[in-house]
């Protein structure tokens, strides 16, 4: 567990936010940011190259608040998540208490900061995240996108902790993070995402992740979303197809430099990557430990038996 002894009187939270032709949502977004009560914020934003004034709006806002860092504009970072790594890699954490990670288009509640660090606090964790309320302002819909399942021994091999606008992870274990990252940015260059890859190096390395029950956010959902939150069958369809066209497979072989490594992270990714009738069998068997929902699981294992991956 990291120090808890705050720096100020209040805790200071390093705030990551990746945008990229952010105008339609951003300025909702980062007062929603600069808004959270009893937490020091301390927002820092890359901006991928963008055709619209995403860039200038984020530096004239930086002139205007000190607690506002923009980083050096000009590169294409061509993904969210190549952006959140750059952010990861680049920004200094030493008097931090907390880092968290931001969209561009969504709306975080008052508290949403402040009760993810007094969760962490009450259950000795290093890592949190939530629950989110879904919004689609165009066809007047919302709905609860549902992350609380009980964690199980290797969910985080095959699945994030939740949304990563969610996350807020303690300065040591970002730290540990970006120590990580930096020793393996080569692999970065591959689709796997930030907030996956973070939850799964915290668990990997025994860090204690929390999982909160109640959403603190309002997660926008509109056609550019990098990763929706489909509800009902639509999301099914879609994960099942992500499966099937081998992204899902080499998401989860992407993970291999990052982790720790035990014997049983090993033999899975053996199996994984092999995919023999015998391997399908037991990824099937032990499929319970792999992801957080029940139903997801048994799905998974017939897809083991019955699909490709």
């Amino acid at each position: 567990m990291s120090d808890r002894r705050f720096k100020e009187d209040f805790p200071t939270v390093y705030v990551l936010l990746a945008a990229y032709n952010g105008m339609e949502w951003i300025d909702d977004q980062v007062k929603s940011i600069l808004n959270q009560e009893k937490v020091s914020i301390h927002l820092f934003i890359s901006v991928d190259r963008s055709t619209d004034l995403s860039y200038e709006w984020c530096e004239k806002l930086a002139i205007s608040d000190s607690r506002v860092e923009v980083l050096p504009y000009g590169e294409r970072f061509g993904s969210a998540a190549k952006n959140f790594y750059r952010l990861i890699y680049d920004i200094n954490f030493s008097n931090s208490n907390y880092v968290a990670f931001s969209d561009q288009d969504d709306i975080w509640l008052p508290n949403k900061i402040y009760t993810a660090v007094v969760k962490m606090n009450m259950s000795l964790s290093d890592g949190y995240s939530s629950n989110l309320t879904c919004f689609d302002s165009v066809n007047k819909k919302e709905w609860i996108l549902k992350k609380d399942s009980t964690q199980t021994t290797f969910d985080y091999l095959f699945q994030g902790g939740s949304a990563g606008c969610t996350y807020v992870i303690s300065n040591q274990l970002a730290s540990k993070i970006q120590a990580i990252v930096g020793s393996n940015l080569a692999s970065c260059d591959l689709a796997i995402s930030h907030d996956w890859l973070i939850y799964a190096i915290s668990r990997s390395y025994n860090y204690k992740w929390y999982i909160d029950s109640n959403s603190y956010i309002r997660y926008r959902q509109h056609d550019h979303n990098v990763q929706g939150a489909l509800p009902g069958v639509s999301g099914h369809v879609d994960r099942l197809r992500r499966f099937q066209n081998g992204w899902y497979k080499s998401s989860i072989l992407s993970l291999q430099p990052f982790l720790i490594k035990s014997i049983n992270e090993i033999r899975i990714f053996e199996r994984i990557k092999r995919f023999s009738l015998l391997d399908r069998v037991w990824l099937a068997a032990n499929c319970l430990k792999f992801r957080r929902n029940k139903w997801e699981a048994i799905a998974m294992a017939f897809v083991f038996i019955f699909g490709k991956m």
